[in-house]
């Protein structure tokens, strides 16, 4: 892949990118190297919380505000949490979307972000972008510890990338006590156990819906609600 023209909205060109350029590091040598392979690093991350803020961004958005969002990452980060919650709620919420494939028995791959990690990730690849990086190309331990950094980096970014990007939306019932359960399970205030006990009882349901007009279809193992459930069949779909 030739990486000296334009870029690619791609959503792994970066780590592509970077992964030429961390290639390039041969110790003693590769203080540029590692520079360019950071500086795209850091694109890559920067594109991933992007997405993110995409996907957790209910509704539209100017020109004006999207610019202003993704000036700086430490914007897009406090984007994402202000509009997805807590990490620790965003974990529960995803490992909720888990528990709802595995009862349907369907394959998920959506992986959990983590704007934190992401963070942290950032600010170490900008380490490497200054100048103060550029005196060091003379030390070969810290070369070594450079490439060793990146390529950690390098692997989480793939496994990011690798997975299912977005932010799935989780079932919303006009009856309380389902929402109230998925309410629940995010806040910490319930189990895994307890979630799949009451999808038992009242019954669960997937259908995949398509933005290109083609006809929903029903998708999974239906869970049938038991003969304890209320009388009027309220099972969950999603």
């Amino acid at each position: 892949m030739d990486f000296t023209g334009n870029r690619e909205y791609d959503l792994g060109h970066h780590l592509a990118a970077g992964r030429y350029w961390l290639e390039k590091v041969a110790p003693p040598r590769g203080a540029i190297a590692i520079s360019y392979c950071a500086f795209e690093f850091r694109l890559e991350i920067e594109r991933l919380a992007f997405q993110y803020w995409l996907q957790v961004h209910k509704g539209e958005y100017t020109e004006e505000q999207l610019l202003h969002d993704i000036r700086a990452f430490k914007r897009l980060e406090k984007k994402v949490y202000d509009l997805g919650g807590k990490q620790d709620e965003i974990n529960r919420y995803f490992e909720l979307v888990r528990i709802f494939f595995e009862t349907l028995e369907l394959p998920c791959d959506f992986v959990t972000p983590n704007v934190g990690k992401l963070n942290k990730y950032w600010q170490a690849c900008s380490e490497y972008c200054h100048v103060g990086w550029s005196l060091l190309w003379e030390d070969e331990g810290a070369v070594i510890a450079a490439r060793a950094e990146l390529g950690e980096i390098s692997s989480y970014l793939d496994s990011q990338i690798q997975g299912l990007i977005g932010w799935p939306d989780l079932p919303v019932s006009k009856y309380e006590e389902k929402n109230q359960v998925i309410r629940d399970y995010i806040e910490g205030k319930s189990t895994k156990e307890q979630v799949v006990a009451f999808v038992k009882q009242q019954g669960l349901w997937g259908r995949i819906e398509y933005a290109d007009g083609r006809p929903a279809k029903f998708a999974g193992k239906a869970v049938h609600p038991s003969s304890a459930s209320s009388p009027d069949n309220r099972n969950i779909g999603g």
